[in-house]
This record gives structure tokens, C-alpha cells and sequence, in this order.
């Protein structure tokens, strides 16, 4: 009655009121006290061997420890609780043999399950769960995730820790866990350092997500193999160590995008343009492109600063180097390239091959080099090809981007154009700055600046030296046979130092003078108007409409000659003023084709008559000359009758005049043209310069014709007729 005290060996029991023991020792009552330990159920029952047995669930309160013990359950006289569950706080241990000991500490034999809250944890043999609920293992199964070690931790909190390293396992993802690493209750770890598979993330704080994401706050490093990749915060290691992120650094080389993926061979993509920055090289890299561990790159194109490299396979080394797989295509500014497979851009954008193709043309040769700023260049010779037009460019020649080169020397088909600057226009047209020199076979003409080689070879300028042949007009040209083409007013110097004044579209070959007419004085001296030697040009027309039938019947009748061609032959200053020439002259004219010995030359005077110029005719050479001091209308006409003794002739009549006079100019249609003179210099045109001497120097002397001049002039040429009547008789 009351409390009372059962003591059974070492075993005492306190006794409620109420409380029975039976006959063989058996306590049986609601409650029993056996040391600190408090046993309480519908019925607990103590037998004689102290071990305390509860009917349904009954309450076991050991210091602050309760123990809520099963239907089954055993508390042993050492206050050791034994059963298949036990509840202590909000922790449900259950197995097939659950142990609290005194202490509190529940263990199990086999493996039992721990429900703390909404967390399972499965308990290991061996594994422990503490009286404040903290379970210690050294393997702990949670849900997917099983978490091992030499001390796997379980706080109340459902937080699992390891003391060492320790492994968690969450699906087929496996993560090494470092000591200070914790396996959330929704499975989440967190930890300075995780290792999944062969890739290891450190950082302030590494997270692995319970599907295997890893992902670190601040920045991380993510070690797979040998590649080591810096992980931005917001950055995420996938299962299979797939990294994306936002920006990713690995080695020198930093790639940034939309949506970065560092694959787990290392090699890194973009989802849309990306960047990536290499030292100081900054290169574009579209949908697609990779950068392999090593830092090199592979897309179907980059960009580089100005440059933009295309192809089938475009390469950006480490280095900086691009290249190309089969033929790319370089952009620089408003310059594009083709880049053959072996080509190379380098970090500054130089491009570096064996060929070029840029626009219309072709660049080849050992290395050929295009600069940032367009200009190519090779080293040793190159083929420079634009259309039809190939060109040898030499080491140290240029390229520009429009296609013009420049060299000191070119070499095109037969022909070889050198000079301090030589300069190819892209129509293949070449000029030089200075003095050049043109070879082209055994020919050699010196070429002045601003004259022109055209793409066939054909030299258009208005001063050359052909074989020392002097020449000059306006837009003479000479072809690569050496032949010399000269516009009305050209000029040509002769071996003796003369200049021939030569008509329009006059040809000269290496052999002498071929042209439509020729002019050039016949006494030692320059022909000049106004002290200008190099404005007058020879004119030649026809003249056959004012040569009537009465005309050609006088001439046939008087001397037995048929006209076949009439010409109107004048001297132009400047190609608009009419002059006559101040001294006597020779002038050469081309036979035509069906004319042959026997033909003659005649001038019709002003009253109609006709004189006997006793010109010499060259069948050989295909020529005519005769000697005059004054130009007008003249004929050839074919002597058909040849007549009996002539009158002597008489020399031209020239005036005589008291005073000097000067020539009086009449206006004809033509166009003002720049001289160029003997030594090359052009000459402005002038008014009242002078007269030229014998030795090329001006004088201050207006006069066209001097009497005594004039008188010797006469003398000279009826001596000269006298005597050719005389061979020709």
C-alpha cells in the first residue's frame, strides 16, 4: 500500500501502489523504478531475473532519456533496453534487435532503420544512434543517397557529416566527401571540395544537388584530368562532369557566352557567340565552336579583333595562330582573303601561306604575307595573277588591297620592267616613279616616269630610249618588238644627234624612221618658231580632191608624170598654228604599196604651176624624199614619159626680206598638248623665247629667215640640183 521496495538479488525495484509480486518473484504493475531507470505501461512486468517487460507500449525514462518501448520490449537489470523499435524523442529506431543502452545510445544488430521527422536513415550493425538523436555510423543509407566512412555523423537536424574523407552515393553519381562536409536531409552536399568521378570542385562552399549538380558560391576550380577549369558562381558541374556556366577560365584561356559547357574531355562549347580571351587575344566563337583542353579552338569560324576567319574547319592554337582545314576565307576590314589549307593568321592578324586570293587576284609563292592592313607581301619571288595577267613579284614587292603592286622590279609574260618603284595597276597597267627600264627580249627601252606597260606589253609614254634611240611625243608607244609609235608632233632623235620631227601616227623600228613623213632640217640646227624647237609637229593631209583633171593633164603634159596621190604638207606650231619652216628641210614621205621607181614628187604653186622637186625615191626602204623651204600642196605622180632635157631647175624662191621677219600664223583645229623636251624636262610654252642655237640653247632672237642665211640656203641647193642632174645624166 503506497510505495513500495522489491529487492530480488542485486536487483531492487520500487513498487507502486497497486503493484504485485507474484508467487515465483514476478513483479507485475503499472510502473516500476529499478535504479535511474522508469519503466511504465498498461502492465510492466519485472520477472525474476530483473528483466522488465511491458504489455503494449510502454514508457522507459532513463535520466532525461525516454524510451518509448514496444509491446516485446525488453529493459534488462542494467537498464539496457532491447526490442525491435524504439521511439526516443521524435527518433523511431527499429531492427531486429534494437539496444538502448544505459547511456542512452541505441544500437541494432543488423541493419535497422532510423525516422527522425520526415528523414529515414538506414543504421548500419554497428551504428549508433546518441540519446540527442545524433546517429554515428560508418555507413548511412538516406533515401537514394548512401553516405560512408571510417565516421558517418547524422545530426537531429538530418545533417550527415564525415570525420575523414567519405563517400556519398546518390544514384550512380558518387561524390567523395571531405571531412566538414555535409549530406543535407534532401540530400544536398556541401562541402569545400567535392570529387565526382574524375573531377574535382573546390571552392568556399561546393553544393552537389541530390540529382548530382554541382555548383559553388564565388568562384570554383573544377580538376578533371589535367584540365583545371575556374567555376563562376552560378556555374554547374553535372553528373557526367559536364560544366556549364556563364563564363569559364581554364589554363590562360578565358570563354564566356549565353551558356557555356565544358565537356568532360574538357572541351568547351557555347550556346550562341561566345568570347574567348587568351592573353591579350579576344576571339569570337559562334554556335558550335570548341576550345579543346589544350586551349585550342575549332569552329566554322572566329572572329579576332578586325578579323574574321571562315571555312569548314578553322583552328585558333594556343598560340594564337589560326588556320584552316581545306580553304577559309579572312576578313579584315573591307579586305577578304582566301586562306588555303596550311595558311595562317597570327595573333596581331597577319596571315601567313603559300597562296593568297584576294578579290581578282592570285598571290603565290614560298611565304606569302598579308599585313593587318591589307598589303601582301613573299619572301624570295612570288606569282602575282589577276585576270589574264601574271606577274612575278619580287622579294620585298607589294600587294595593296586594291590589287596595284609595287616593286623595283616586275617581271609580266617576256617583259621585265625595273625602277626604284614600279607600280602594277590591278588592269594589269605598270608605271614606274623615276627612271624605269623595260626589257623585253633583246630590247631595252628606258621608260620616264609616268610612262605606262600595259598588261600586254605594249609601253605608251611620252619620252622613251629604245635601243638608244631617242623618242618623244605625246602618247608614242612602243610595242615588245621594239617598234616606236609616234603621234603627230613626236620627235626622234637620230645617232648623229638630229631631231626628227615626225607626222601623225609615225612608226620606228630599231633600223630607222618609218612613218607617214618625216621632217628634219637639212643644214646643221634645230627647226624652231618662237624659240620653241619641241611644239612643232608635221601635218599631212589629203589633198587628191583639189588636184582637178586639168591639173593632172597639165602635169602629164609638162612633164610626163601621172598624179597617183596629192598631199597637203604643213609645219604646226603647237598643233593649231600654220608656219613655214626657217631653214631648208628634208622631207621623207612612205611610198604607197603599188608605187615604184620612177616616181616623183611635184609642188603646185599658188598661181597653179607645178615644180620639180627632184625628189630621190628609196624602193628598198619604201621611201621618198625631197628638199624644200616651203611647204604647201604636193604630188607624187608616176613619171610614165620620161622627156627630153629639162630646163634647169631653179631653187625655191625664197623672200628675201630687208628685216627680220616672222612667220605669219594661220589657225587650225587641234589641242594644246605638254612638250617635253630633248633631255626629258617638259617645257611650258611661251610667248617670244627665242631661237634655238645649233648646241640647243635659246636666244633672244625672233627672227624666222636671215638674208645672207637665206642667200647661202640658194647657192647650196641649185649647187646640190646641178649635181644630181649631173649623176642622174
Amino acid at each position: 500500500s503506497g510505495n513500495g521496495t522489491v529487492q530480488t538479488g542485486d536487483t531492487t525495484v520500487t513498487l507502486p501502489d497497486g503493484g504485485t509480486v507474484k508467487p515465483d518473484g514476478t513483479i507485475t504493475a503499472e510502473k516500476v523504478v529499478t535504479g535511474d531507470t522508469t519503466v511504465s505501461g498498461d502492465e510492466v512486468t519485472v520477472t525474476p531475473d530483473g528483466n522488465i517487460t511491458v504489455s503494449g507500449n510502454g514508457t522507459v525514462q532513463t535520466g532525461e532519456t525516454t524510451v518509448t518501448l514496444p509491446e516485446g520490449g525488453t529493459v534488462k537489470p542494467d537498464g539496457t533496453i532491447t526490442a525491435d523499435k524504439v521511439v526516443t524523442g521524435g527518433t523511431t529506431v527499429s531492427g531486429d534487435e534494437v539496444t538502448v543502452a544505459p547511456d542512452g545510445n541505441i544500437t541494432v544488430s543488423g541493419n535497422g532503420t532510423v525516422q527522425t521527422g520526415e528523414t529515414t536513415v538506414t543504421l548500419p550493425e554497428g551504428g549508433t544512434v546518441k540519446p540527442d538523436g545524433t546517429i554515428t555510423a560508418d555507413k548511412v543509407v538516406r533515401g537514394e543517397t548512401t553516405v560512408s566512412g571510417d565516421e558517418v555523423t547524422v545530426a537531429p537536424d538530418g545533417n550527415i557529416t564525415v570525420s575523414g574523407n567519405g563517400t556519398v552515393q546518390t544514384g550512380d553519381t558518387t561524390v567523395t566527401l571531405p571531412d566538414g562536409g555535409t549530406v543535407k536531409p534532401d540530400g544536398t552536399i556541401t562541402a569545400e571540395k567535392v570529387v565526382t568521378g574524375d573531377t574535382t570542385v573546390s571552392g568556399d562552399e561546393v553544393t552537389v544537388t541530390p540529382d548530382g549538380n554541382i555548383t559553388v558560391s564565388g568562384n570554383g576550380t573544377v580538376q578533371t584530368g589535367e584540365t583545371t577549369v575556374t567555376l563562376p558562381e552560378g556555374g554547374t558541374v553535372k553528373p557526367d562532369g559536364t560544366i556549364t556556366a556563364d563564363k569559364v577560365v581554364t589554363g590562360g584561356t578565358t570563354v564566356s557566352g549565353d551558356e557555356v559547357t565544358v565537356a568532360p574531355d574538357g572541351n568547351i562549347t557555347v550556346s550562341g557567340n561566345g568570347t574567348v580571351q587568351t592573353g591579350e587575344t579576344t576571339v569570337t566563337l559562334p554556335e558550335g565552336g570548341t576550345v579543346k583542353p589544350d586551349g585550342t579552338i575549332t569552329a566554322d569560324k572566329v572572329v579576332r579583333g578586325e578579323t574574321t576567319v571562315s571555312g569548314d574547319e578553322v583552328t585558333v592554337a594556343p598560340d594564337g595562330n589560326i588556320t584552316v582545314s581545306g580553304n577559309g576565307t579572312v576578313q579584315n576590314n573591307d579586305t577578304t582573303v582566301t586562306l588555303p589549307e596550311g595558311g595562317t593568321v597570327t595573333p596581331d592578324g597577319t596571315i601567313i601561306a603559300d597562296k593568297v586570293v584576294t578579290g581578282e587576284t592570285t598571290v603565290s609563292g614560298d611565304e606569302v604575307t598579308v599585313a593587318p592592313d591589307g598589303n601582301i607581301t613573299v619572301s624570295g619571288n612570288g606569282t602575282v595573277q589577276t585576270g589574264d595577267t601574271t606577274v612575278t613579284l619580287p622579294d620585298g614587292g607589294t600587294v595593296k588591297p586594291d590589287g596595284t603592286i609595287t616593286a623595283d622590279k616586275v617581271v609580266t609574260g617576256e617583259t621585265t620592267v625595273s625602277g626604284d618603284e614600279v607600280t602594277v595597276a590591278p588592269n594589269g597597267n605598270i608605271t614606274v616613279s623615276g627612271n624605269g627600264t623595260v626589257q623585253t627580249g633583246e630590247t631595252a627601252v628606258t621608260l620616264p616616269e609616268g610612262g605606262i606597260v600595259s598588261s600586254t606589253g605594249i609601253i605608251t609614254t611620252e619620252k622613251a630610249i629604245v635601243a638608244g634611240t631617242n623618242a618623244s611625243g605625246n602618247a608614242l608607244t612602243v610595242t615588245p618588238d621594239g617598234t616606236i609609235t609616234l603621234p603627230m608632233g613626236g620627235m626622234v632623235g637620230t645617232a648623229d644627234g638630229r631631231d626628227l620631227i615626225v607626222s601623225e601616227n609615225a612608226t620606228v623600228d630599231l633600223t630607222g624612221v618609218h612613218s607617214m613623213g618625216i621632217v628634219e632640217p637639212e643644214e646643221a640646227g634645230e627647226m624652231s618658231y618662237s624659240g620653241h624647237r619641241y611644239d612643232i609637229s608635221l601635218h599631212i593631209e589629203n589633198a587628191s580632191d583639189e588636184i582637178t583633171e586639168s591639173k593632172t593633164e597639165e602635169l602629164k603634159n609638162m612633164f610626163g608624170a601621172e598624179i597617183t596621190n596629192a598631199y597637203d604638207i604643213t609645219l604646226l606650231y603647237n598643233h593649231t598654228i600654220e608656219i613655214q619652216p626657217d631653214r631648208t628641210i628634208r622631207v621623207t614621205l612612205v611610198l604607197p604599196k603599188n608605187s615604184k621607181e620612177n616616181t616623183n614628187i611635184f609642188r603646185m604653186e599658188k598661181d597653179g604651176s607645178f615644180t620639180d622637186m627632184h625628189a630621190v625615191c628609196n624602193t628598198s626602204a619604201g621611201t621618198i624624199s625631197f628638199v624644200t623651204s616651203h611647204l604647201s600642196l604636193y604630188v607624187l605622180a608616176k613619171v610614165t614619159d620620161v622627156p627630153g632635157e629639162p630646163e634647169e631647175p631653179q631653187p625655191p624662191q625664197l623672200p628675201v626680206p630687208k628685216d627680220p621677219v616672222y612667220a605669219e600664223p594661220s589657225r587650225k583645229n587641234g589641242v594644246n598638248v605638254p612638250t617635253i623636251a630633248a633631255n626629258g624636262n617638259a617645257e611650258e610654252v611661251g610667248a617670244g623665247a627665242g631661237v634655238a642655237s645649233e648646241n640647243g640653247e635659246m636666244t633672244e632672237n625672233h627672227v624666222i629667215g636671215h638674208p645672207m642665211a637665206i642667200l647661202m640656203a640658194m647657192i647650196a641647193l641649185a649647187a646640190a640640183v646641178i649635181i644630181r642632174r649631173k649623176r642622174q645624166k
